[in-house]
């Protein structure tokens, strides 16, 4: 079985991708806000991307 342990390069690229989907997802929902405005569905998202981003950084800093 083909497992993704804390500490193999299958686990590193996997936090890699979701770090970049989160700085990508947290950009442009920046933008959208600063081009189209501030309404409750981008706080939402924006939240959610913020996760995502934190999600990657502590998948990456994790120690096992």
């Amino acid at each position: 079985m083909n497992v993704i342990n804390p500490n193999n390069s299958q686990s590193l690229s996997a936090s890699l991708i979701v770090l970049a989907v989160g700085v990508i997802s947290t950009i442009s929902l920046v933008y959208t806000i600063i081009d189209s405005g501030f309404n409750k569905v981008a706080l939402v998202t924006l939240v959610s991307a913020l996760l995502i981003l934190a999600s990657g950084y502590l998948q990456i800093t994790r120690k096992e």
